[in-house]
This record gives C-alpha cells, structure tokens and sequence, in this order.
C-alpha cells in the first residue's frame, strides 16, 4: 500500500478471494508477479512544483456484482508528485453511477482535508482552490449547484 499504487486496485480484489481462489485468481496473481519483475526499477518522483495540490477521483458501479458494491479510486498530488492514494470497495450499495461517484468524490475530499489541515500544521502552503478532477457529468453538476462559494469550475 505504501509502495506500489499501480497495483493497489487488483491486489484489493484477489485479497477477497483468498479464503477460496480459483484458476483465474492464481492466473491474476502470476500476472502481477510478472508485472512487478517487468517494473522492479521504476520510481515514483516527486516534481518542481511546490505548491500545487490536485485530486484525481474515479468510481466504477456495481464492480462486485456479488454485493452490488462500487469500488473507490483517488490519486492525491502535490509537487507533481503523489501523496495520498485509495482504491477500497464502498461501504455502502449505490444506485447509479453518479451516486458510486459521489461517494467517491466524499471520501476524497476528507482525505483532502485532513492533507490540508496537516499541511497547515506543518506550516507548508499551497495554492487554492484545489482542484478535484472527476468525469461524471452529473456529479459535476450537482456539486455546482451545491457549492454557491465556489470560486473556480469543478474539473
């Protein structure tokens, strides 16, 4: 979890499965096996700008078709370079793909905030607004019509 995001949301859902794996699942574990000698010498590296915070978030709906739960995925950055991620199955059972993207948006953004407090804490300073990246239109649109101080478009 502290290493290696690239494979977070995959090693997640072959976790599930480890009371009763099947074929497929052991198939899936060799791939990422393959995938982690075939990237043993990548880094993650931070970039030049110091004050640039953003967040990337994503859902998908009804990804385990066994308890109709969406799975959560955010990318936290700053400087360029990332400092916070997630990928977890939802606590709760969404109706629609907007709602799988709210919650996401939700869970993202308290871990902005606590990112924000800390960094207050710490005396470091960023730029705001923050942008919060997400591709569901009709998110996006409710946020718009809910946040009447925004200063900035929702991204």
């Amino acid at each position: 979890m502290c290493t290696r995001p690239d494979i977070a949301t995959v090693v997640s859902i072959l976790g599930r499965k480890t009371s009763c794996p099947s074929q497929a699942d052991w198939v899936e574990a060799k791939r990422i096996l393959r995938y982690l000698k075939g990237t043993i010498n990548h880094e993650s590296v931070l970039g030049i700008d110091s004050t640039h915070l953003e967040v990337f978030v994503d859902a998908d709906w009804v990804g385990d078709t066994k308890d109709r739960k969406s799975t959560t995925g955010y990318l936290i950055r700053y400087a360029g370079g990332m400092i916070g991620w997630c990928s977890r199955k939802q606590d709760c059972v969404t109706l629609s793909s907007f709602e799988a993207e709210y919650v996401a948006i939700t869970e993202s953004c308290k871990e902005l905030c606590w990112i924000l407090r800390l960094f207050d804490n710490l005396g470091i300073h960023t730029r705001l607004p923050v942008i919060v990246n997400e591709d569901n239109q009709s998110a996006i649109k409710q946020l718009e019509c809910n946040s009447s101080e925004r200063r900035e478009p929702i991204h």
